[in-house]
């Protein structure tokens, strides 16, 4: 890789020959004659540019070139070559790189090319895959850079290097995370690994990979597939999501409830929620609809969205805030029905008090979701898990209210006009906090 080329000595027909190959650039300048016709003829200065120039022509149509060459063995061995061909190699990138290449860009993610092959050859395989870059850097170039010199073309948006050795990549690697960059790297040679282990995130290919660059990298690629990538950034994004919505959604709950309790306890002289009521209410809120959520499909915008920074927590700011604001909504509305009800009787305004904390886990999941910004019924009912968690917990609390297994729960059936107030209750709460969610949100 540092050479550009490799060569081999082998007997054939009773003479040692070496046979060469590797970058047409380095191979035509160490051959002085040429294979033309059967016939070697003295290489010159018209056929090297000659030769050179189709070597541009093919790699600017992103095929890899490869020039042969070979001479009787005499040392020194790669001195004075006899120029035979050059080989186009077609190594097309698979079809669906372009688009995930697009994906990453609206996600935040830099894409950056760091090959081996020839300047145009990279050139015109960015094209074809969509990567941007103000222009190409070759490895000769980038040994005469200081790491100033290459942190400004870095920062001027230089995402195309060629011609270069694995040790490259290691600077380059090194210089981005110094100005605070999270980089993934991805290899799958013995010289890769350095970078691999030295990358925040190690991608080795699993087909064409090294044992040692398996070794020093976090993740495999069993398809050496870029879009892979792409989709392992989603499916992270998706499952981190999903964690702070499952925390979004038990600490609002839970701050609302022990609000209430504490508030009735203080207020009152009766017991407003029995322990029986309350592991009811935790059990129905904190299991199905809360595990629910974690299998949630990840959101419409989920890689049009920046990266998070470095050392975010699941809880950030913001989190905390919407947890806090909804969750005292939530106490407010619940205590609303409950004081809106007592004067029909303290079992009635109980059974409703425990009843609509089951109503409002509806409320915090319709917000949650309303904070995804989905655009149809079919997004919203996208996670069927979670729709049916929903409406089993709804048929468990009504068959507690309306089963001779009242009692037990210490709870009465609920009227009409309780149900009224219950559910105007449920609507004032999905009102108070979706506008809770959009002050945050500014």
């Amino acid at each position: 890789s540092e050479r550009k080329m490799m060569s081999i000595a082998y007997i054939l027909n009773g003479k040692k020959i070496v046979f060469a190959k590797g970058a047409p650039e380095v191979i035509v300048e160490k051959s002085d004659r040429c294979l033309i016709e059967k016939k070697v003829t003295r290489m010159n200065k018209k056929l090297k540019k000659s030769i050179l120039e189709k070597n541009k022509e093919f790699a600017s149509k992103g095929y890899r070139v490869l020039a042969l060459a070979y001479k009787e063995y005499k040392k020194p061995l790669e001195e004075n070559l006899i120029f035979i061909a050059l080989v186009a190699l077609s190594d097309p990138p698979r079809p669906e790189v372009k688009e995930a290449v697009e994906e990453c860009y609206s996600a935040g993610i830099r894409v950056i090319m760091i090959t081996g092959d020839n300047p145009e050859t990279a050139k015109a395989i960015a094209r074809e895959v969509g990567i941007k870059s103000e222009g190409v850097i070759t490895g000769d170039e980038l040994d005469k850079l200081s790491n100033e010199e290459l942190k400004e073309h870095l920062d001027r948006g230089v995402n195309i290097f060629a011609r270069t050795s694995p040790f490259h990549k290691l600077r380059i690697l090194e210089l981005l995370q110094s100005d605070g960059h999270v980089v993934a790297m991805t290899g799958d040679g013995v010289n890769d690994a350095l970078a691999l282990k030295r990358a925040d995130v190690g991608i080795a290919m699993g087909i064409r990979g090294t044992e040692v660059a398996k070794e020093a990298s976090d993740i495999i690629l069993l398809d050496d597939n870029f879009a892979t990538i792409r989709n392992a950034v989603k499916e992270g994004r998706r499952i981190f999501d999903n964690i702070r919505k499952f925390v979004n959604y038990l600490l609002t709950c839970n701050v609302a409830e022990v609000m209430v309790v504490l508030l009735t306890t203080l207020a009152f002289p009766f017991i407003s929620l029995y322990p029986m009521q309350i592991l009811w209410i935790n059990f129905i809120t904190d299991g199905l609809p809360a595990i629910a959520l974690s299998v949630d499909p990840a959101r419409p915008d989920v890689m049009k969205r920046k990266p998070r920074k470095r050392g975010e927590g699941i809880i950030n700011k913001k989190l905390a805030i919407l947890i806090g604001g909804i969750g005292v909504g939530m106490s407010l509305v619940t205590l609303g029905t409950f004081l809106t009800i007592l004067p029909l009787g303290i079992d009635n305004a109980r059974a409703a008090l425990f009843t609509g904390f089951i109503m409002y886990e509806f409320v915090r999941i319709a917000v949650i979701k309303y904070n995804e910004k989905l655009a149809s019924w079919k997004d919203w009912l996208a996670n069927k898990v979670l729709v049916y968690s929903l409406l089993l917990s709804l048929c468990l609390q009504l068959l507690i209210l309306y089963s001779p297994i009242a009692p037990v729960f210490k709870v009465v059936p609920l009227g009409a006009l309780e149900w009224l107030i219950l559910l105007s209750g449920t609507l004032i709460g999905f009102g108070s906090g979706i506008l809770i969610a959009l002050v945050v949100d500014k």
